[in-house]
Formats: structure tokens, C-alpha cells, sequence
């Protein structure tokens, strides 16, 4: 059995440590909330565990396409949000709409109400 380094994704060999990043190392997250071990175990649909009968690490390219595919999945998330957020914005606002447009209906039929009464009405002068 071989001894090197290979890519936990792509198996491609990993024997500089300028190419490949460890997965459990903190270090090697950039910037990101969830642990980089964490993100492969969503996108692969399977635990990953710090195992030493495991391969540890990714070739930069895979890293890259795990970082790409978790930078787009976030920003879909945002979209998203902004989406019902505008969603949310436009029902209330036709909401408002149409509470006035039915209080100007309701002031407009009991004016027309008002009017067509005193149009009704018998002159004082024939009583």
C-alpha cells in the first residue's frame, strides 16, 4: 500500500503541503463560520470524521470547488432572503392599498348616499 498523500475528494496526490489543505485544520478555513470537514460532509451526504485511516486533506482544486460551491450556496441563501424580504415589503404595502382604496370607496358611496337623500328630499315649503 502507498504512503502518500492523496485528496480525500479526487484521490490526485497531495505530497506538498503548499498544495493541499487539511480539512480538521482550523487554520485552513478562511474566514468561514462552519468547519471545512463540516461542509463536505453536507456536500458529500456522508460523516466525515477525523479518522488516521482516512486521508485528511484536498488538493487545491478541490478545495477551490468546495470554497466556490459554499461561497454560491450562500449567496443563493441571500437572494433568497432579499426576494421575501421585497415579497413581504409589496403585501404590506397592498395591504395599506387597499384599506385606503376601500375607506375612499366607502367615503365616496355614503357621500353619493348623502346626496341622492337631499335629492329625495320634499322641499319645506310643499309640507
Amino acid at each position: 500500500m502507498s504512503t502518500g498523500v492523496f485528496c480525500l475528494v479526487c484521490s490526485a496526490s497531495c505530497l506538498s503541503s503548499r498544495n493541499s489543505i487539511q480539512i480538521f485544520n482550523k487554520e485552513g478555513t478562511t474566514g468561514r463560520i462552519e468547519h471545512f470537514a463540516s461542509l463536505l460532509s453536507k456536500i458529500l451526504n456522508k460523516e466525515i470524521k477525523e479518522d488516521p485511516e482516512q486521508t485528511q486533506v484536498l488538493c487545491k482544486k478541490c478545495y477551490k470547488l468546495v470554497d466556490e460551491l459554499d461561497e454560491l450556496q450562500n449567496r443563493v441563501i441571500e437572494i433568497k432572503n432579499e426576494i421575501i424580504d421585497n415579497y413581504k415589503c409589496s403585501v404590506e404595502k397592498t395591504e395599506i392599498e387597499d384599506e385606503t382604496d376601500i375607506q375612499e370607496t366607502k367615503e365616496i358611496i355614503e357621500g353619493k348616499s348623502l346626496e341622492s337623500n337631499k335629492e329625495n328630499e320634499v322641499p319645506k315649503k310643499i309640507l
